[in-house]
């Protein structure tokens, strides 16, 4: 079974900024805020994204619990960006990818081309499902462009760390499946996603998480293949056991 963080107490810790030291030095999240939101606004101003709706204020009762200094509360809306929809449809043919079927283990392998270019997700783009059993599903785009489906939805980092972004994709995955709705088709909205409530890091803790989340899952690979060899050990002397009892 694949490690995931929110499956251990360790999701709860870094939720609440305990995975990693604080450094009080860190540029604070506020100022990587107005950062995102400049750049967005660039993107927006360039045809690259959709400007979103404007979120209400984040009240105190809304809060989950306090987070560290230097961390702020933000919807999704204001640290992802979304993939592009150009007003022209046709153009040069690209990849066209119509769900999780064809997701590799890491990026998308379509097999598949369009010259249809109504949802465009470029270079380093993460996919998520948002239709059909996958839901939560993810994937990163190595293609310059490709295509994508009314079933998946593409999240543009925006100056943030997107290995980051994906781990807080990854732990948010069984919050997209509760939030699935449909019995035939079953999926959740664009808000489901824009809306959900995450606690920002700055820049530099963001990349001091991704750094231990990865020394965590390489522990988690270790102790797996330990206990494999272990319970293979066991199945031998057993049969040894029984070998010489016959």
């Amino acid at each position: 079974m694949a490690w995931r963080l929110r499956d251990c107490a360790l999701w709860t810790r870094w939720r609440q900024g305990k995975l990693v030291a604080q450094d009080p030095k860190d540029e604070p999240a506020s100022e990587l805020l107005k950062k995102i939101r400049a750049e967005k606004d660039k993107l927006i101003l360039d045809g690259k994204i959709k400007r979103d709706k404007p979120l209400p204020p984040i009240a105190e009762d809304e809060q989950p619990f306090a987070l560290p200094q230097g961390w702020e509360w933000v919807g999704a809306e204001l640290a992802f960006g979304t993939a592009s929809h150009p007003n022209k449809l046709l153009g040069a043919r690209v990849p066209y990818l119509t769900g999780p079927a064809e997701f590799g283990l890491v990026s998308p392998e379509p097999s598949r081309s369009t010259n249809e270019r109504r949802a465009i997700a470029i270079q380093a783009d993460i996919l998520i499902t948002v239709k059909g059993s996958g839901v939560g599903k993810l994937n990163v785009v190595t293609h310059p462009e490709i295509a994508i489906s009314r079933q998946l939805m593409a999240i543009r980092p925006v100056k943030m760390d997107s290995e980051f972004l994906m781990i807080v994709l990854q732990t948010m995955a069984l919050h997209f499946q509760e939030k699935s709705v449909g019995i035939a088709i079953p999926g959740i909205g664009r808000d489901d996603v824009t809306l959900a409530l995450i606690g920002l890091p700055p820049l530099a803790e963001q990349s001091r998480i991704v750094t231990r989340v990865a020394q965590l899952r390489r522990l988690c690979a270790d102790l797996r293949q330990r206990l494999s060899a272990s319970q293979s050990t066991q199945a031998h002397l057993a049969e040894a056991l029984v070998q010489d009892v016959g």
